[in-house]
């Protein structure tokens, strides 16, 4: 890859030698964005052709070739950098896309379990709300909230179960509250 630097370059023509260089230098640049993501293959083309070129300069041995060729290999080296740091931007840009692609789709399980929960627990409210309307239907009549928490709250009552009990609290409080609200 570095035989242009090398087979191009004419010998006592200044210019075209500077030409050469700009052309190489060129070629470098456009190659570092497309081959950034593979940095074995940027490091095949590039990096021959630059340090080819840089060696040629330097065989020539005066003062401007030499300078030259200390331009050229430092022009390789911040190539090398910026694609470096290109290919790292790739890299992590991929990366965070997989792995947010990952976390949405345990957000969605996540959300369907919530879902289907919730779905489980308003079906469970719904069957518990009914058997309350049906034991309220079949004692006959309708007791006031405070009724009720006086006859639960008497000397010598047998408590019930925990749930019953906390159902009828919860029905009782509701009822209160509806009373309070509707004379309000």
């Amino acid at each position: 890859m570095g035989i242009p630097g090398i087979c191009l370059y004419p010998e006592t023509h200044l210019p075209s030698q500077v030409f050469l260089a700009f052309v190489l230098g060129g070629m470098m640049l456009g190659g570092a964005p497309i081959l950034a993501a593979r940095p074995e293959a940027f490091l095949a083309f590039p990096v021959p052709m630059g340090l080819t070129t840089s060696l040629r300069f330097f065989v020539q041995g005066d003062e401007e070739h030499l300078a030259m060729g200390s331009l050229a290999i430092l022009f390789t080296i911040a190539t090398v950098l910026t694609t470096t740091r290109i290919y790292r931007t790739i890299d992590a840009g991929l990366r965070l896309r997989f792995e947010n692609k990952d976390l949405l789709s345990d957000l969605k399980i996540e959300k369907d379990r919530v879902d289907a929960l919730n779905q489980k627990l308003e079906h469970h409210v719904e069957e518990r709300t009914a058997e309350l309307h049906q034991a309220v239907s079949l004692s006959g009549r309708k007791k006031s909230p405070s009724e009720k928490v006086r006859k639960k709250n008497a000397p010598g009552r047998k408590s019930t179960s925990g749930t019953r009990r906390n159902c009828r609290q919860s029905v009782s409080w509701r009822e209160e509250s509806r009373t309070i609200l509707t004379t309000s």
